[in-house]
């Protein structure tokens, strides 16, 4: 398994952990192309409104993820609809927890090796 698939699978862990309800966890950046030389660059998309839970998220992942270049981005709903960022950056969803607490991982196969 190379790195990027080994840090995804310790960040949906992670996800899992925290519960941030209603946040959805993507990669972006040279990460989400597949680079294996690059950092990794992670960003949590939070409702409106909750960015201290989601500052309290990017603590944990601090603390619970070993040594990294690792770069985490927040940004709530409306900042991401105004700037479209998901779309122009073509960010891929690892992660999902819905309103209700189901959560559910998503393409972390996409960076294990064939």
């Amino acid at each position: 398994m190379n790195r990027c698939a080994l840090v995804t699978r310790r960040l949906v862990s992670i996800a899992a952990s925290i519960e941030l309800r209603g946040s959805r966890w993507y990669l972006f950046g040279s990460t989400s192309r597949g680079d294996e030389d690059s950092d990794i660059d992670l960003l949590i998309l939070h409702a409106d409104g909750h960015h201290q839970e989601a500052a309290d998220a990017r603590e944990a992942i601090d603390k619970l993820c070993p040594p990294q270049p690792l770069d985490v981005q927040l940004m709530s709903v409306s900042e991401e609809r105004a700037l479209d960022f998901v779309r122009t950056e073509r960010a891929v969803l690892i992660w999902s927890c819905r309103s209700l607490g189901v959560v559910q991982p998503q393409a972390v196969a996409k960076y294990e090796a064939p």
